[in-house]
Parts: structure tokens; C-alpha cells; sequence
């Protein structure tokens, strides 16, 4: 009497034991460190150069699609201090069966300006932002990899600030950027 009591309780704790194992195993949570070098145009078509750092977390929802947020600091003109800290929802699919697994990540969010400059910043706002990547991941060990990717970043932003050299002028540029970038990172 006593084993089939104990048996019927293994029974009933079997899935959540065998769940508890599985979560063990396959964390759904990953983790990404990138760097990007990229290069656009902004408002008035100038050809402008920047960098940036990029943390991503994101949520495995099977083998192939993954849902997350990436946030990060990017530098849009290097020349004229202007900075975005991008807040982007992402969803990416990824072939995970595969050496080399060729991924699309998808992004749309909000960045926030800032600005470094000798000149007095009187404003900065963010605005709308939008990112399509594509790429591929090359796994090292586990499920650290190595990631690459080609992408396009829309971004808008205002600077309002007083040009010291122009009669203490009030210069406000509002920009929408177009940027075409390459990435590097590491995904764990």
C-alpha cells in the first residue's frame, strides 16, 4: 500500500520534475554584446561616420525566434558630440541547425539624444527609431557564439544648442538618420 502510494506521488511530480530538468538544461535567456562601425547620412545628405555599444537580452520563444530588448549608446557625428541611447524591441529568427546560422533581427524603439560639445546644449530630444539586421552566428562553445551582421538604423533627433562661433546664435538641427552598419559581437 505504502509503494503505490509513493509511486502515485512520483507519478503526479513526474512533469514538474521533468520541466524543472528541461529549464536546466535549455535557459531560454541569451545575452549579447555587440559592437557596430557605421556610416549614413543625416538631415542635410553629409556623408557622417560613428560607433557604437550594444547590450541585447533576449527570450527564446523555440529553436528559431526570440523576442528582446537591446539598449546601448551609439555616436551619430562624432564631429558635432551628438549621442543616442536607443531603447529597441526586438524580435529575430535565427536557423540553429547549422555551423554558420544565418539570423534577421528586427527592431523598432525609442532613442534618447544627448549631446557633448564646447557649446551650450539648450535641448535635445529623441525620437522614433527602427532597425533590420542581417547576419550570421557561429557558435564557440555551448551557447556562447561569435555574431557578424550587415544592418540599416533609422533613427530621428533634435539638437538645440547656441553656436558660440555665429553671434551666440540658437541653432536647433532636427535629423533623421540613415545609417548602413556592420556589427561584432558576442552572444551567451
Amino acid at each position: 500500500m505504502r509503494t503505490a502510494k509513493l509511486s502515485i506521488v512520483f507519478l503526479l511530480l513526474l512533469p514538474f520534475l521533468a520541466n524543472a530538468q528541461r529549464n536546466k538544461q535549455a535557459d531560454p535567456w541569451h545575452h549579447s554584446f555587440n559592437a557596430y562601425y557605421q556610416g549614413g547620412i543625416g538631415q542635410s545628405d553629409e556623408f557622417l561616420f560613428g560607433a557604437a555599444l550594444r547590450y541585447g537580452l533576449q527570450y527564446s520563444l523555440g529553436e528559431k525566434t526570440s523576442l528582446g530588448l537591446i539598449t546601448g549608446i551609439e555616436n551619430y557625428n562624432i564631429n558635432l558630440g551628438e549621442l543616442i541611447f536607443p531603447l529597441l524591441a526586438t524580435f529575430a529568427v535565427e536557423n540553429g541547425e547549422k555551423k554558420m546560422r544565418p539570423y534577421i533581427l528586427l527592431g523598432a524603439g525609442y532613442g534618447f539624444a544627448a549631446m557633448y560639445t564646447n557649446r551650450p546644449v539648450l535641448d535635445t530630444q529623441g525620437g522614433f527609431g527602427a532597425d533590420v539586421q542581417l547576419g550570421y552566428k557561429i557558435p564557440i562553445r555551448g551557447k556562447t557564439a561569435f555574431s557578424t551582421g550587415l544592418g540599416f538604423r533609422f533613427q530621428q533627433a533634435t539638437y538645440t544648442s547656441r553656436d558660440i562661433f555665429d553671434n551666440n546664435d540658437v541653432v536647433q538641427r532636427t535629423y533623421q538618420y540613415k545609417r548602413v552598419y556592420w556589427n561584432i559581437g558576442i552572444n551567451f
